[in-house]
């Protein structure tokens, strides 16, 4: 693997990338246990990640779901994951992020999912933030990010891409012919990669 200044673009999913997503979940887990006699709230969030996921649009999600359903969404899949968010987050990755962009390379994160608030949590502003919805398809479809790089005049080829999931990340870099690194789940194993392959400068 290059150096990260040696790319056009650092790529970097969010969900379980920028944060360690198994203590969020766990703590989220946790507070939806107290939440434990409005059961059917569970079930609306799962059928509307279940949707999302399967590439439903906004209004065809809203077809398929209660009225109140999207005040129930934002507020478990996007206000009460934040502060867990913050406390998990990948503090040696977004530093090494951010030398990046000091440095001049572009750093895009791209999420399915939206990406504001998260990133606003993370206390980390990159260059260009896409989710599935700003580029019209969900990860690994690459069509709309590859339509993207073409506006900023960077070639697909010439940039890294990092997640933490092969069959979403990992196919998303083949498919625009990019370099991939998958991280692991570990914040341990992390540290070593970082060390030994996460070069800056």
């Amino acid at each position: 693997m290059k150096r990260l200044t040696e790319y056009q673009a650092i790529i970097v999913d969010l969900d379980g990338t920028l944060y360690f997503q198994k203590p969020v979940r766990m703590a989220m887990l946790n507070s939806m246990a107290l939440h434990f006699w409005k059961f059917r709230d569970f079930l609306i969030i799962q059928k509307y990640r279940k949707l999302y996921e399967q590439g439903y649009s906004e209004a065809e999600r809203k077809m398929r779901l209660p009225v109140s359903s999207s005040g129930l969404v934002y507020e478990w899949m996007l206000k009460r994951p934040l502060p867990y968010i913050a406390k998990y987050r990948d503090g040696a990755l977004i530093e090494r992020l951010k030398q990046v962009m000091r440095s001049g390379i572009v750093v895009i994160v791209y999420s399915d999912y939206p990406v504001k608030e998260k990133l606003e949590a993370l206390q980390f502003w990159p260059d260009h933030a896409y989710s599935a919805e700003d580029l019209g398809c969900l990860k690994p479809n690459a069509d709309g990010l590859i339509e993207n790089l073409a506006k900023l005049h960077i070639d697909p080829k010439a940039c890294l891409v990092i997640g933490d999931r092969k069959d979403k990340d990992g196919v998303l870099g083949s498919n625009m012919g990019a370099e991939v690194l998958i991280l692991p789940a570990s914040g341990k194993e992390r540290a070593d990669i970082y060390n030994r392959t996460l070069v800056v400068g």
